[in-house]
This record gives C-alpha cells, structure tokens and sequence, in this order.
C-alpha cells in the first residue's frame, strides 16, 4: 500500500498505525508515495502482491482537522501500448475547455468541440515507449515535434490536464498524473492516475484530490477512468 508523505520522507509519521513487520513479510507492506523511480523499485521488491494508494482530500492538520480519505485498488498495466481514457463531467458555467499531454521532455495542447453544461467530455489518450498522445481530439500546438510527446528512459510522470473556464474568468482544473516506466519497447503503469480538482489555478494541491463522487466539488464535477494495456 502507497502512502502519502506530508512531513516528509518518514514512513511512521504521522500514520503510526501503518507499520511493517520486520522482515517486510506482512499481510500488508506500507510504502511511501514518494516519486516514480522508488515506485517502481517498490514494486520490483514486492512482487505479487494486490496494489492500494491511500489518499485524501484537505490539508494534514494531525488531530486538528478531518480530511476526507480514499483508498483505491491499483493495477500495474504492462505492454507495447497502454490505452486510457478519462471521462470528466462538465463544470457549471463552464463555456470553453481546453486539454493538455504533458511530459519531462515536452507537451501537447488539443482542441474540443461544442459542449454544454451536463455533458461530459472524454480524452483518449495512448502511451506506448515512443510516447503520448491523445487519440480523439484534434492537436493544436505543443513544443514536441510529435504527434506523441515523447517519455523520457526509465520511470517518469506524465500528466494530463483538461481546463474548463467560464465567461467571468472562473476556472475549473482536472489534473491526472500517471506514474509510467519506459524499458525498451515495453511500457508499464499504475492506474488509475493520481487525480486532483481545483478551482482558479491549474496546479492542485492534495486539498484537490479525487476521493469520488462523496467529495464536496462544484456541480457537475465527475470524474471516470478505464484502461487496457496490449502487445
């Protein structure tokens, strides 16, 4: 199980509760949430076993304050190409969106058509080791040369960031970052991505993070991700 670190790098504090046995040898092993390189070498040090993110929602506070907490079952896709998408609900007020791929070495921007309130707009996106891309939208710009934004070698993060707006300058940000690893003509990644919500800026703290459709976001928030991995 990936926990988060909001002291820091201490794998006991302040979750005290989520203690390995020695040995590592538990029915659970607690990890730290703490960059993709040591993701993945997590992984490769607990094979076989069934993969959980906690999260949550607010802003660690100790005893002081409630946040809302999300456990989500996760599942390491392998392949020659990863094929995702992401369905996310249209904002109220909402006139105008706009999509970006993002990566170490590079990003994509993409145009959607006509929308309205109650709607929703879904991103197809497929990562193979030449890169990412979105599949059902048009491309608009970028600075990769593409179409795929290329991954960099090894483990990374590569983010996809859809941006509502409105006519008075309101925003609403849905950001996904997706932990992958490029080796060779194979691709893996643990999905679904980290997900976060936030209005009037585009990068999301942890209060912004994706805890489902219980959490407190402005109406017609959803947020929907399914993903196959092939070759």
């Amino acid at each position: 199980m990936f926990v988060p670190s909001p002291y820091g790098d201490w794998q006991n504090h302040p979750f005290q509760y989520l203690r390995n046995d020695p040995g590592f040898d538990g029915d659970v092993v607690y990890a730290l949430d703490d960059g993709p390189d040591r993701d993945f070498q997590t992984l490769a040090a607990v094979e076989n076993r069934t993969l959980y993110r906690f999260t949550y929602r607010g802003t660690w506070t100790g005893a002081v304050e409630p946040v809302d907490p999300e456990l989500q079952r996760l599942e390491l896709l392998r392949g020659e190409r990863i094929d995702g998408e992401t369905t996310v609900g249209v904002p109220s007020g909402a006139t105008r969106v706009s999509v970006r791929v993002e990566t170490k070495r590079g990003y994509a921007r993409y145009s959607v058509g006509g929308f309205a309130e109650g709607d929703a707009v879904a991103v197809e996106w497929t990562v193979t080791p030449d890169g990412v891309r979105v599949a059902n939208l048009d491309r608009t710009g970028g600075d990769a040369d593409g179409p795929p934004v290329p991954l960099p070698s090894g483990a990374s993060e590569l983010d996809l960031v859809v941006r509502f707006a409105g006519t008075a300058g309101e925003s609403v940000t849905y950001r996904q970052e997706l932990t992958v690893d490029r080796d060779g003509d194979e691709v893996r990644a643990l999905w679904p991505p980290e997900t976060r919500v936030c209005r009037l800026r585009t990068e999301c703290g942890r209060e912004g993070t994706w805890v489902g459709p219980d959490g407190d976001y402005l109406d017609g928030v959803s947020v929907a991700t399914n993903a196959t991995a092939s070759g």
